[in-house]
């Protein structure tokens, strides 16, 4: 294999459904760029807000397609480029394909979900796909990494893990409470059963009496209707607030003091970052998953056992009636959220990672100046 001359990565990632994922490997990217790697994205679909967050910060986006034939042309063109690194995330079945058959010398396949038993037969043989194709693999946690193992994907060896970073975050540490009104508890993200949206409104009933405790449910889902009506039938009109999608984060973050994140199995928690850093509580499961790997490694992180709704309300009673030490464990949390989970530490991970899975191969970083991949 001839060394590269140059650092190029090319990510490969599906534009829609547009969430954490986009975030996250946009971020990267602009992280990356701004060390010297010349980055390019390749967007599997099309989707407006994706393709405009990726030219806002500047990085060079390769649209695949309009039309299947093109798409599949144009991402093997791509791949079989000796100097790229290919790093694909959540890409379609088609593009995993397409990669293992172009052959390309450097694939990287970043885990950000789990590839158990669990997942559809579509996503099964992209699994197969990457485990016989691609180079090397990342995994967002250690629990993604112990699954993808389990499964047979690869080796521990070949499978480092990159903790996500966030990009924007407060400069000091969260403010106080300062006597703001209710305690208030957040559930944040997709209003589905698997992330605990029911198990949030029957920790809600606990306090149906109580008029300094507050809930509210920020976000937009399948289940967003029934888990109006289960609240309803529940007796919570006014104790429940559904504030649906919120565009500014921070709002979100100035409203609460605890956001209860209730998935079973959540591979890592971007929203768990984001809320220490700014000064909000997280709950979560005790369980084998990437967000209780992730709430025990940070002080404003807590930690109650699965379905036990009564558990989770004597938790946040007990974090609402010590004001002080909360605010001295976010202060804590939050400090080692800039230290260990910014974006600039994820762009380290990651090229610590191209070093350990592509040897004297590894691309550094070149000087500034090289032009980007075509993205015409």
């Amino acid at each position: 294999m001839r060394k590269p001359s140059g650092a190029r990565i090319l990510h490969v990632l599906p534009a829609a459904p547009f969430g954490g994922l986009q975030v996250v490997v946009m971020a990267l990217a602009q992280a990356q760029r701004e060390r010297g790697w010349h980055v390019s994205i390749a967007l599997t679909n099309r989707a407006a807000q994706a393709t405009d967050m990726a030219r806002d910060a500047g990085l060079s986006v390769v649209q695949l397609g309009p039309s299947r034939p093109s798409a599949v042309r144009r991402l093997a063109r791509l791949a079989r480029d000796p100097e790229v690194v290919v790093q694909s995330h959540c890409e379609p079945l088609w593009a995993s394909l397409v990669l293992a058959l172009a052959c390309p010398t450097r694939w990287l396949a970043h885990l950000h979900v789990y590839p158990d038993s669990r997942v559809s037969l579509r996503k099964s043989c992209g699994n197969w796909l990457q485990a016989r194709f691609a180079h090397g693999f990342v995994a967002i946690s250690e629990s993604v990494k112990a699954s993808a193992v389990a499964c047979g994907m690869a080796s521990p060896d070949r499978m480092p893990v990159a903790y996500n970073g966030i990009r924007q975050m407060p400069a000091g540490p969260p403010p106080g409470r300062n006597g703001r009104g209710p305690f208030r508890i957040g559930f944040v993200g997709r209003v589905v059963r698997e992330k605990g949206i029911f198990e949030f409104i029957d920790c809600a009933a606990r306090f149906r009496d109580r008029t300094d405790v507050r809930f509210a449910v920020y976000g937009q889902g399948a289940e967003l209707d029934e888990a109006r009506t289960y609240a309803e039938a529940l007796g919570l009109d006014g104790k429940v607030d559904f504030r649906g999608f919120v565009a500014d984060m921070e709002e979100v973050w100035r409203e609460l003091d605890v956001l209860a994140m209730l998935s079973v199995r959540e591979p890592f928690g971007l929203v768990v970052l984001e809320a220490i850093a700014h000064g909000v509580a997280v709950i979560g499961y005790r369980n084998a998953s990437g967000g209780a790997e992730l709430l025990g490694k940070l002080d404003g992180g807590y930690l109650v056992a699965v379905d036990d709704p009564d558990a989770l309300a004597s938790l946040i009673l007990t974090l609402k009636n010590d004001g002080d030490g909360l605010g001295t464990a976010l202060a804590r949390g939050a400090a080692t959220v800039r230290s260990e989970f910014s974006m600039d530490a994820m762009e380290r991970r990651m090229g610590a990672a191209y070093a350990q899975l592509l040897g004297p191969a590894a691309p550094v970083p070149p000087p500034p100046g090289r032009v980007l991949l075509d993205s015409r």
